[in-house]
């Protein structure tokens, strides 16, 4: 996975005791990639590119993987933003709009894969994206993205795509406009 990728630094949320994790790791430490471990409320700003962990909250050793172990983070790069919240599902999404997080964003890549453990009302209106992504593979087995989550989607007047329809999908901005390519056409936002 590493191999795919220029990594500079691996950055986890919480530390899982499981096979697929642990060997992440040791593929990190073998390529010489500095891991660092993120927490709620870490900030970052890499010339003048903003960003803020939002989960987890906890980062205690966990025996086993868990969907709301991901990492929830929130971009902002002038006047447009980025959501990126993994595979978390209905629990934190919950928590994170209890604790009203910041998690308004024009971007947002759709949790959990378009799950219906995911994507809540209350969530899809707290970051009130322009655009979502579904990062999904053609014909996959669970049927994600679920008909009720894009509906979800639809209603809330979101551009929605999808990477087995639309192909890989990317986003650039020069700090007043975002604009997503998929692999065929582009899309201004």
């Amino acid at each position: 996975m590493i191999a795919n990728f220029k990594v500079g630094e691996l950055w986890i949320g919480r530390y899982e005791e499981t096979p697929a994790f642990l060997a992440l790791l040791a593929e990190a430490r073998a390529r010489g990639i500095h891991i660092v471990q993120e927490i709620q409320g870490r900030t970052f700003d890499w010339d003048g590119v903003r960003g803020e962990v939002l989960w987890p909250a906890d980062v205690s050793e966990v025996d086993k993987a868990a969907n709301d172990n991901s990492l929830v983070m929130r971009i902002e790069d002038g006047e447009e933003s980025f959501l990126l919240p993994g595979d978390i599902e209905k629990k934190v999404e919950n928590e994170l709009v209890d604790e009203r997080a910041p998690l308004a964003a024009n971007f947002l890549k759709v949790p959990h894969h378009g799950s219906k453990t995911s994507s809540t009302d209350a969530f899809v209106g707290a970051v009130g994206p322009k655009v979502a992504v579904v990062s999904v593979g053609e014909g996959n087995q669970f049927g994600h993205p679920v008909d009720s989550v894009v509906e979800r989607y639809a209603r809330a007047g979101v551009s929605f795509l999808r990477t087995d329809r639309d192909g890989a999908v990317t986003s650039v901005t020069d700090v007043h406009n975002l604009v997503v390519h998929i692999f065929a056409e582009e899309h201004p936002q």
